[in-house]
């Protein structure tokens, strides 16, 4: 143990005893503090503060006893729980939280983490007059813990292609979860890289399909096609939603590929007021509304398309009004006379009842149809007190003036609408990330510690208090 652990521990050990001893001491002599004239009265005075000695001897070691006791069992309950030092991890996340540094505890997380393949798609456009644009699909979850690894990778992937390319690009939320939270800096850094990159060149004058909606159950779906890639879109809303299992992708995936097609598919997150979990049945009613758009999209004729883009840096919001650094993107989609607006908020999830607020609005620019997305960044967790630990995009914030820079911007892109041709491409990448299981631990155990802790020195202070009382009496 080092010489400021053991500091700290006297520290926090010492501070009720010594509070206990000057309460003690005053009142065993008022005048204390006062100056006695002659050795008599310096030994009279020494002799009633014995007993408070006394109690602060005593109370100091019952008090030194009993942080070293709730610190040796939270660090040995806690070891055989997430394969760490356990006071060291809490620490570390602590350090993280109130002061911002993050490199701690991401080395802790590495060597709790194991490698995962992350996958990238970019389904990118090019018009005739010049405009670029596109939109990435990734099952890289944006955590685990705000800024932390992938918290913020949505704006990063956003404002790093864009820089590199010449382009706006959206970055919806994949269809992903909690076991691919990227870990290491380092690992970003180089996914970002590798999209910039391997940014695709949208040199296909391929055809496109009209949008189709599908309903099943609960569940929507949207569907669009571009050459052999079909876009689709997912939500419960307006009934709350989270995550949606990686199964409903593979399922897209394996259909779409019956039919000739690769699937791209985006999890809307647009929907929540209180913090739930997709079930089984929801899944399903995803799944099969999925399907039925996929299947009615690749029925429908193909033609020619236009597209437009445009993005708002909504700098009026802050993360305290959850809405991260990427803003807003829009991409605007013409085929067959009908057109259509992906929408994406650099957010984590929407206010229940807000996605179709949007929708209806965008309706007074021309958009007959679309879907409003998040990007589910973590960078706007924890900055808050609030039930979720963060604020979904439309809560607490000034709506209006955000359906205004929504509708500004459908104007613009649509002002900017050019014929257009696609590009595709793909990579994967092998990188470190803390999977589900010791997402769930690690965030269960620093909580449960904080719990603990507080719990527990608060039953010690009343031990020491009570003790101290005990012995002065017995004196």
């Amino acid at each position: 143990m080092s010489g400021l652990a053991s500091a700290r521990k006297l520290a926090s050990s010492a501070l009720v005893p010594a509070f206990v001893f000057l309460l003690f001491a005053l009142l065993a002599d008022p005048a204390i503090s006062s100056s006695d004239n002659g050795s008599q009265g310096i030994e009279a005075s020494v002799a009633r503060g014995a007993p408070a000695l006394t109690v602060l001897l005593i109370a100091g070691l019952v008090s030194w006893a009993g942080v070293v006791w709730i610190i040796r069992s939270v660090d040995g309950q806690g070891s055989s729980i997430i394969r760490d030092a356990p006071m060291g991890l809490f620490r570390d996340f602590l350090r993280h939280w109130l002061k911002g540094e993050g490199g701690p505890l991401e080395n802790r997380l590495a060597a709790l983490g194991r490698t995962g393949r992350i996958s990238v798609s970019t389904l990118a456009f090019e018009g005739l007059g010049g405009l670029r644009t596109g939109v990435i699909f990734s099952n890289f979850h944006p955590g685990p813990y705000r800024d932390l690894g992938s918290g913020g990778l949505p704006s990063m992937l956003k404002s790093g292609v864009e820089s590199k390319n010449n382009t706006i690009i959206m970055v919806p939320h994949g269809i992903s979860n909690h076991e691919y939270n990227i870990i290491s800096y380092a690992d970003i850094k180089s996914l970002v890289n590798e999209a910039c990159m391997k940014y695709p060149v949208a040199g296909n004058r391929a055809e496109g399909t009209k949008l189709v909606r599908e309903i099943s159950g609960d569940a929507k779906a949207t569907a669009q096609i571009f050459g052999n890639i079909v876009f689709l879109t997912l939500t419960l809303a307006p009934i709350d939603m989270e995550d949606i299992p990686t199964e409903v992708n593979e399922a897209l995936e394996a259909e779409a590929k019956a039919r000739g097609l690769t699937a791209l598919v985006a999890d809307a997150h647009n929907s929540l007021n209180t913090q739930v979990s997709i079930n089984e049945t929801q899944a399903a009613m995803l799944a099969d509304a999925g399907i039925k758009a996929l299947t009615a999209a690749s029925r429908l004729p193909k033609s020619i398309f236009k597209v437009g883009a445009a993005s708002h840096a909504l700098r009026e919001f802050r993360l305290e009004d959850g809405i991260g650094p990427g803003g807003l993107t829009e991409l605007i989609i013409e085929c067959q006379g009908q057109r259509v607006a992906y929408i994406t908020i650099d957010g984590n999830n929407m206010q229940q009842g807000f996605r179709q607020t949007l929708l209806e609005e965008i309706h007074g620019e021309g958009i007959v149809d679309g879907e409003v997305m998040t990007t589910d960044t973590h960078l706007v967790a924890g900055v808050v007190r609030s039930p979720l630990g963060y604020h979904p995009v439309g809560e607490g914030i000034n709506r209006e003036l955000l359906v205004t820079r929504v509708r500004e911007t459908a104007r613009a892109g649509a002002a900017n609408m050019q014929e257009g041709s696609m590009g595709f491409g793909t990579f994967e990448m092998d990188l470190k990330v803390l999977g589900s299981e010791s997402f769930r631990s690690i965030t269960s155990f620093v909580g449960g510690v904080a719990r603990r802790i507080g719990r527990s020195f608060l039953k010690l202070e009343l031990l020491v208090l009570i003790v101290s009382v005990i012995v002065l009496l017995a004196l």
